[in-house]
């Protein structure tokens, strides 16, 4: 007769006590099972009796079961010591849960609890050196097409790092933290721990804030009223909106227009506008200042103006027109005269 004890599940109990599912193969088929307190002499003292009574008093020649449970326990605590399985799942106290994903240590691990008979086996898949939380889930509307980015801060190693903005497409591969943050951060290799992190980021990420800003200048409708967008935020009927962000890049974060004068201020400032028919002639004052007032217009109502060279102007311009002159190095198509029909120069001014 031959008989082989084996332990398929084991667990930390409190204090320092462990706990395994043993079971016991007499001549290569499951003869018992059951759990057993491994650091108690009464536990172990209760299996014995139950298995040698499973065997009707009978004990291999040199087999001796207090010995072999006492192997499995060294076993046990030097696998527990590695990787901790607590009795039940339940948080450390230097460490946050969400889902089954733990923050501990400074670094994200993926939480599993494998249900045995000898109760639930927790382990833990470590995904990263680092931590990292969206903190900002950003949509741009440039006029054309909506983007969205996300801004994300991070710790490694005790230390903030750098909050950087990802743009969401890209999130997922994670090749933006090597170059974001650097060598330093390192993502475990394996791209089923690669899809878990995401995963575990995405789930700590849950009071991210939302916002949406405009990437564009110029006029808009907004809730069936146009508004200006400029680097500073917009402008309406009423002046000055409130709560709406317009983020511009390069130089045109330059674009920035003051908010509308009011009161006294206001009725100074359309005096000064006035003043343009001092200094030139009424029809062309009348015709550039219904342009500028007329720009803000529904579109279809905005007045068109065009600019040309009249008779007076003659004495000023050059002998030979500028599409008259000739040319060197390669031809040049002329352009050609304009007659009495035609408009060198003209545009419209209105909003679209």
């Amino acid at each position: 007769m031959s008989v082989k004890l084996e332990m398929s599940g084991y667990r930390r109990l409190a204090g320092s006590a462990v706990s395994g599912y043993v079971k016991v193969i007499c001549d290569g088929a499951l003869l018992f099972a059951d759990s057993v307190t491994l650091s108690s002499l009464k536990s172990r003292a209760d299996f014995i009796r139950e298995l040698q009574g499973r065997l009707n008093g009978g004990t291999p020649e040199g087999f001796d079961f207090e010995r072999e449970l006492l192997r499995l326990l060294t076993a046990a605590e030097e696998t527990l010591k590695h990787d901790p399985a607590p009795s039940a799942p339940s948080e450390a106290e230097d460490e946050q849960r969400v889902d089954d994903y733990a923050r501990r240590a400074g670094r994200y691990e993926a939480v599993r609890i494998k249900e045995t008979p000898a109760g639930p086996l927790e382990t833990r898949l470590p995904l990263s050196n680092f931590t990292a939380e969206i903190v900002e889930d950003l949509v741009v509307d440039d006029g054309a097409e909506t983007r969205r980015y996300f801004q994300i801060a991070g710790e490694l190693g005790g230390r903030p790092l750098p909050t950087v903005r990802v743009q969401a497409d890209q999130f997922p591969s994670l090749a933006w933290v090597v170059d974001k943050w650097g060598i330093a951060a390192r993502v475990r290799p394996g791209q089923s721990r690669r899809d878990l992190l995401r995963d575990c980021i995405q789930a700590f990420s849950r009071d991210a804030c939302r916002r949406t800003t405009f990437g564009h200048t110029g006029w808009r409708r907004l809730d069936g009223c146009l508004v200006y967008l400029h680097s500073n935020g917009a402008l309406g009927t009423g002046g000055a909106i409130p709560d709406l962000e317009v983020e511009l890049e390069g130089k045109l974060a330059n674009y920035r227009l003051p908010d509308p004068p009011e009161g006294a201020a206001l009725a100074d400032a359309v005096r000064a506008s006035w003043a343009l028919w001092q200094v030139a002639q009424p029809g062309i004052a009348a015709a550039v200042q219904g342009v500028i007032y007329g720009a803000p217009s529904p579109s279809g109502s905005a007045p068109t103006l065009a600019f040309g060279c009249g008779a007076s102007l003659a004495a000023s311009r050059p002998a030979t027109p500028p599409w008259d002159s000739p040319t060197s190095g390669p031809s040049i198509p002329r352009r050609p005269r304009p007659t009495g029909r035609q408009r060198p120069t003209a545009w419209r001014s209105r909003a679209s």
